[in-house]
């Protein structure tokens, strides 16, 4: 997967459910996608937060689209909207202090380094230990076809299966899998609600919503909640 900053829980139990984990660093950038924004809990309602990019292209790897410093001052004024948003939730004072100091230090670094942090800090803090690759410093292979490319990187890892988010389901030619006796999955999150501070829940926010509102125990049996297809 594209390293994604603070991804949903969806993303984190693809991790959970692998052995190994490979960050798709090396893949272009996705203009519109949630490489370097998600959503979170603010005043009630869903609220989308950005982190700034000083050029957005395509064609440039993600491993090499950098943070802009531009708007002055963004970092901080994200740190105060997450303060804002989640002071009052009742793992605040554990959470935050973890996130805070990506935050600040983010500022002209490749925004790949900077979401794998986010993602290490998350698994770190859950106390699971995974092992994550970065396929732009291992594989040298991003110029062939999706399908071929992913089974390159099974075989050269020794893998014989690949599991894939359910959002990828048409996007593989599973007959390529099968010749190549690569088992291929896709997984179905199953995201239980937990108590937010809203009487209405809303799921599929940032993984720091559900970090602020569930201890540590409660994150590791959400993460084991999912299906395989």
């Amino acid at each position: 997967m594209q390293p994604y900053f603070l991804p949903y829980l969806g993303y984190f139990q693809l991790i959970y459910a692998a052995d190994k984990f490979i960050f798709f660093d090396d893949t272009g950038f996705i203009k519109k996608g949630w490489i370097h924004r998600n959503n979170i809990l603010l005043n009630r309602k869903r609220h989308r937060f950005t982190i700034p990019i000083q050029h957005i292209s395509s064609f440039t790897p993600i491993r090499e689209t950098l943070i802009s410093e531009k708007p002055l001052f963004w970092n901080q004024k994200l740190i105060k909207t997450f303060r804002y948003a989640y002071s009052k939730a009742p793992y605040f004072d554990v959470v935050f202090p973890q996130v805070e100091p990506i935050l600040r230090g983010a500022i002209k670094r490749p925004i790949a380094d900077v979401a794998i942090d986010s993602v290490q800090m998350v698994l770190t803090y859950l106390g699971i230990e995974k092992t994550l690759l970065r396929s732009g410093e291992r594989y040298e292979n991003h110029t062939i076809k999706l399908s071929e490319r992913v089974v390159d990187i099974c075989q050269k890892e020794g893998a014989f299966g690949y599991i894939n988010a359910i959002g990828g389901l048409h996007f593989f030619d599973t007959k390529y899998f099968e010749e190549s006796l690569i088992k291929l999955q896709f997984l179905k999150p199953n995201l239980r609600q937990y108590t937010q501070s809203t009487p209405k829940f809303i799921a599929g926010l940032s993984i720091l919503d559900v970090l602020m509102y569930n201890e540590p125990t409660t994150v590791k049996a959400m993460l084991a909640d999912y299906e395989l297809l």
